[in-house]
């Protein structure tokens, strides 16, 4: 069994096989880790202030931008209804708008972003009815509006793990693996200061540290099943308590009391837990709790890390055990992926897969790809390549995943682009948003880009 402890490691390289002490020239200097990119949430305006609001924007002439599938238009508040808002249509527009066409209405109130999204009623000659707002928002602080998708772009996403074919566990989900945000101290400037910097931090944590990768082996016993089944970790503060009830991390990471549950199906109620009888023989071993984090290598799990608390240290473990060695399990998957480890088996050419944009922004969209088009999930923090297409051209960026849900007939990712430069955002921004590309910062901003500029 392919098991080391932290002052050994088995790696490939030029030799074959290496195992013993990482050289130094294994070193990857100047690594730059990245942050997930995130969003600080909409504050949601009550139903009274929304009407003080709106009404003011109506006494101010307070412009409102009205964003539509490829359509902008600058309006200001004529009427206040029940059930609509009545907004001026200026003269000569030229612009059209359908019934029930979806639109995102934007506006600066006295240094605020505000932000409602709205169906048109109708369109007169020289006025525009629009339903009244379900909910107002104090939009965050995003440098561009989300619009619904113009009409002719489409979106291509390539998933780096199908260059690779691997004979490890699969779970179901893509992982991407790059530098995780790191904060647990750890030394990434080689091999062997990581081991060593891991060793460390987890003697002040468990009694037992080591890893283990499934090399020429499959998954055995119910821990190792369960983990690779899910790709999560298995959790177990205490063996002499349940598993944890839920799970605490946005990006879903522990194997939950009722995913082990539903993982031994009626066997369970029948013949007996399996986890269960493993429980009882941890504690006439001597075991108090234990860690069981899942090495990610994009689907496949390769290994896991493991820690435990044993007799000689009776005492429960709590989230900055898992928090320890998910970090440390990314890293060094990472490491794995840089060093070449499974360099033997990357034959495959990576294949384009088409995916329906909900709506787009200079930022990111909402994307949805039906449950029969990916034999897996993409999980939240994964990196994506794409390739954003339109009438006469196309630009491409990485995209990362940083929110996702799901319905009856697919799965919905929201994706961050990540180095879109300023040549590609100048020729997205008038298929987008039907205006140029605001070379002022002082202009981004989802109420100020649509007022022109700050008011």
């Amino acid at each position: 069994m392919p098991v080391f402890p932290f002052d050994t490691l088995m790696i490939a390289g030029a030799e074959g096989i290496f195992q013993g002490r990482i050289p130094a020239a294994l070193s990857v200097p100047g690594i730059a880790c990245y942050t997930l990119p995130g969003a600080a949430m909409a504050e949601l305006v009550n139903h009274v202030e929304t009407e003080f609001i709106l009404k003011e924007a109506q006494n101010l002439g307070i412009p409102l931008r009205l964003q539509g599938a490829g359509k902008s238009l600058s309006s200001r508040v004529r009427d206040l209804r029940k059930d609509s808002i009545w907004m001026d249509l200026p003269a000569q527009s030229g612009r059209r708008f359908a019934p029930w066409e979806s639109l995102s209405a934007y506006f600066d109130f006295h240094g605020k972003d505000m932000t409602f999204t709205t169906k048109v009623v109708k369109q007169e000659a020289d006025h525009l009815v629009l339903a009244y707002p379900v909910k107002l928002l104090r939009s965050p602080a995003r440098r561009h509006p989300r619009v619904p998708c113009p009409r002719g772009f489409t979106l291509e996403i390539t998933l780096q793990n199908e260059k690779v074919r691997l004979d490890y566990p699969q779970c179901g989900e893509y992982s991407d693996v790059s530098l995780p945000d790191l904060h647990e101290g750890f030394d990434i400037s080689s091999m062997n200061a990581l081991i060593e910097s891991f060793r460390q931090r987890s003697s002040h944590l468990a009694s037992e540290s080591r890893v283990v990768l499934f090399k020429n082996r499959v998954p055995q016993g119910i821990e190792e099943l369960m983990l690779t089944r899910f790709g999560k970790t298995l959790f177990i503060p205490s063996t002499r308590s349940p598993l944890p009830s839920a799970d605490p991390y946005p990006e879903s990471r522990i194997v939950t009391a009722q995913m082990a549950e539903e993982y031994e199906g009626p066997e369970g109620l029948v013949d007996g837990s399996r986890f269960e009888h493993a429980l009882v023989t941890k504690i006439g071993r001597g075991i108090n709790a234990e860690v069981w984090c899942p090495i990610l290598y994009y689907q496949y799990v390769v290994g896991y890390v493991y820690l435990a608390n044993r007799a000689d240290r009776p005492v429960s473990m709590d989230f900055s055990v898992v928090d320890c060695a998910w970090e440390f399990s990314r890293v060094l998957a990472f490491y794995l992926k840089t060093h070449d480890y499974f360099k033997a088996t990357q034959l495959n050419e990576p294949v384009p897969h088409a995916a329906s944009i909900v709506d787009l922004s200079a930022s990111g969209c909402l994307l949805s790809i039906p449950h029969t088009a990916l034999a897996m999930r993409i999980k939240t923090g994964a990196q994506l390549d794409l390739r954003l297409g339109y009438s006469d051209g196309s630009v491409t960026a990485r995209g990362r995943v940083v929110r996702r849900f799901d319905d009856k007939d697919g799965a919905y990712y929201g994706v961050a682009f990540q180095d879109l430069g300023p040549e590609d955002l100048r020729t997205l921004f008038p298929r987008i948003y039907e205006m140029s590309y605001p070379e002022s910062p002082e202009e981004l901003g989802e109420a100020r880009l649509h007022a022109g500029g700050a008011a």
